[in-house]
């Protein structure tokens, strides 16, 4: 303790006059905190820093009927909404986020989309409301990809600017005009694409080669072509096609967008009848490779993407429902983006509404998994997964 802090003769000189004397005591109280820095590190904790892209953010809900966890969920989704407004408001001007309030509030509904993982710092419930605090980690590539179109001049809206449309280099494992017609269907939804040499397959030397070109994303596509030779009856030539691309964020790493087509093409030549489908396959797959869903020329791509919360027991249940998943027709990818004690989360690109492919699950009844307990809210569908118990061994008669 410092000299000042021992003094009592000093407090009582100042006794006539008790303005003073709260000043000299304020001041002795500063001198004694100064003199004593260990005392001071104990009692205010130095917070941590986060990593770039964290965000420390809170949610709270109200505990209605006495349901907790659907509180401590609504809560989460909360934080998780915090989390991505926080990423926004440091990626975009003021202007431009009163211009796109509606929109923000789209994307913030579908925040957990936009969220790589998170960690749960607190949570408690008191006075009927449940509070939680975690650590979410925003992918602000993906987000700044969502939002890149709002920055297009006024008078073009719906026109592509350079800032405004997505790049990507495009790397082609297949036929030599698979890449051409896809080249050529992302020129015409303004997407800017370079097409990269097939020697490049390999995803690290493709991140550096697009990282050289200032290039943000890489495109893995696949391709095959099938001639199916002349169809009886009709005499004309079939050939089917498949094209496959995954987009990949050059800053993170990550798999940000997934697209297939499958076509089928007619003609009275087989080469007529060759471009016809990979024409068709690409003008399918090109839109859709834009990381926000919608192509750069303003056209709506059919796919969305959904959350499916798992309660799960038996890890193997996981790999099992995911199967079942990505067997359904109308989905288009599906992968798992964390897995807890309990719980699991796997992201979906469908067709569907959330309560579409919500029933959709549910009439998987002979399926290797049982589902029971299917909500949905937004684009989250929460959903209990049990692997299905071997049948009962038949009893051999006496």
């Amino acid at each position: 303790m410092s000299r000042a802090a021992r003094s009592p003769s000093r407090w009582r000189s100042c006794a006539p006059v008790a303005a003073a004397c709260a000043i000299a005591l304020a001041g002795a109280l500063a001198a004694a905190t100064v003199g004593s820095p260990s005392t001071a590190r104990a009692d205010e904790p130095v917070p941590a820093q986060l990593p770039p892209g964290v965000r420390l953010v809170s949610g709270q809900a109200a505990i209605v009927a006495g349901n907790t966890a659907g509180a401590r969920e609504r809560a989460l989704d909360e934080a998780m909404r915090q989390a991505v407004e926080q990423a926004l408001a440091e990626q975009l001007d003021a202007q431009t986020r009163a211009a796109q309030a509606r929109t923000i509030k789209t994307l913030q509904g579908r925040a957990r989309t936009f969220i790589k993982s998170y960690r749960t710092v607190d949570e408690n419930e008191a006075n009927g409301l449940y509070t939680i605090r975690i650590e979410a980690e925003v992918d602000d590539a993906a987000l700044r990809h969502a939002t890149e179109r709002w920055t297009a001049p006024g008078p073009g809206v719906g026109v592509p600017s350079a800032r405004a449309s997505a790049a990507m280099l495009v790397v082609v494992s297949g036929p030599a005009d698979a890449g051409a017609a896809l080249m050529q269907a992302l020129a015409s939804n303004g997407i800017r694409a370079q097409l990269g040499d097939p020697s490049q397959s390999d995803p690290a030397r493709a991140v550096q080669a697009a990282a050289r070109s200032a290039l943000p994303m890489v495109a893995f596509v696949s391709a095959t072509v099938v001639d199916e030779g002349i169809v009886r009856g009709a005499g004309q030539a079939s050939v089917s096609c498949q094209i496959g691309a995954k987009v990949v964020s050059v800053p993170s790493g990550q798999s940000v967008v997934e697209a297939s087509a499958a076509p089928r093409a007619f003609a009275e030549r087989s080469p007529a009848a060759r471009a016809d489908c990979l024409a068709r396959a690409a003008a399918v797959v090109a839109p859709r490779l834009s990381p926000s869903g919608v192509g750069s020329a303003g056209a709506p791509s059919d796919l969305r993407v959904l959350v499916l919360d798992l309660d799960v027991v038996e890890p193997s249940a996981i790999g099992t429902f995911l199967k079942t998943v990505r067997g359904l027709g109308s989905v288009s990818s599906a992968e798992v983006r964390r897995i807890l004690l309990g719980r699991a989360e796997i992201r979906v690109r469908t067709r569907l509404a959330a309560p579409a492919l919500a029933a959709a699950l549910s009439r998987d009844v002979n399926g290797p998994v049982v589902v029971s307990d299917v909500q949905t809210a937004g684009d989250l569908i929460r959903v209990r997964v049990r692997l299905r118990p071997p049948p009962a061994l038949p009893v051999a008669s006496p």
